[in-house]
């Protein structure tokens, strides 16, 4: 995964590459890639991401999307926890939420969470969630943040309807 925030700002306004994605295996597989680490945290994986959920997209940034996205939540989550995938229709398309049971988002900081630099790291240059929304909005989605009730964050990607019939 060598796509940076550079790469992504060079590409035109739409991606590359379009096919169509099965949600389900694409996120199985990063969580399987990342199988070590989760072990390694104690960290327990809930997907609930129907088979049939798809969308076209460009397999290469969504991946590197959803990557950036499952780390994040990991780092929240150093010692034990809890990262729940789940996928549903929504009013304005396909959504994916991705939360883990962390430590939550800093309100004070929440504005800057997609800014470019901005990180709560010792390390790292702060790009991933901006890649990841740059990423989702290059195939006319959003990304929203909040904390959730119980403790932890939640991100959700909305991937429009316009796009899955579009491609119908």
């Amino acid at each position: 995964m060598s796509t940076n925030l550079h790469d992504l700002i060079s590409f035109s306004s739409k991606p590359s590459g379009l096919q169509w994605l099965e949600l389900s295996p694409l996120v199985q597989e990063i969580c399987d890639s990342l199988q070590a680490r989760l072990s390694s945290q104690a960290i327990t994986v809930e997907l609930d991401i129907p088979t049939s959920t798809r969308i076209q997209a460009d397999s290469r940034l969504i991946r590197h999307a959803l990557v950036n996205l499952v780390l994040n939540a990991l780092d929240a989550m150093p010692n034990k926890g809890q990262l729940q995938i789940t996928s549903w229709d929504g009013p304005t398309g396909v959504e994916l939420e991705i939360a883990d049971s962390g430590h939550g988002i800093d309100t004070n900081k929440s504005s800057q969470l997609f800014d470019a630099d901005y990180t709560t790291k010792g390390q790292g240059r702060g790009q991933g969630l901006t890649v990841a929304r740059q990423a989702i909005e290059l195939h006319g989605g959003r990304i929203d943040a909040c904390n959730c009730p119980q403790g932890g964050a939640a991100f959700t990607i909305t991937f429009p309807v316009q796009a899955m019939q579009a491609a119908a």
